[in-house]
């Protein structure tokens, strides 16, 4: 019983410390996704979060899709388990202002191990009771001219 109490505080201990900046927040963002692990991931975004993409239909005509916070986690959770997606991300340029932040992270995108696109990730976080939450992230989808 000891040993569960202890492993439950340092998973606990662990999710808050990786919250503690908005890199951090971003990074743990990731890792959920990657395991499609919507608890997690229910709880680094408020319940208002939006997703939005922006990509070029087959008429190279500029859309715009958005989901909720609900839709999101019910897409990433149908996802196969057999299915393997990675997101690839480069470097992080932050922006910060008191409680706000802003991450834009370029990305290359893979799906069972074949390039599927690539663009901008675009977070916006705020602060609450000393933890990152993401509120919005914007994206962009792209097949050619990667960087």
């Amino acid at each position: 019983m000891k040993y569960l109490v202890f492993i439950l505080f340092i998973g606990f201990s662990s999710f808050i410390r990786a919250q503690k900046t908005p890199k951090d927040a971003v990074k743990q963002f990731f890792s959920a996704f990657h395991k499609q692990d919507t608890v997690q991931l229910k709880k680094m975004l408020i319940p208002e979060a939006k997703f939005q993409s922006i990509s070029k239909d087959e008429k190279n005509k500029t859309i715009l899709h958005i989901e909720s916070r609900a839709e999101f986690l019910n897409g990433l959770s149908s996802i196969p388990k057999q299915m393997q997606f990675k997101e690839e991300l480069g470097e992080f340029t932050i922006q910060k202002d008191h409680k706000m932040a802003a991450a834009w992270i370029p990305y290359t995108f893979y799906l069972d191990n074949e390039f599927s696109h690539c663009g901008i990730n675009l977070f916006t976080l705020m602060q609450v009771e000393n933890k990152w939450k993401i509120i919005h992230i914007s994206d962009t989808r792209q097949t050619k001219n990667c960087q």
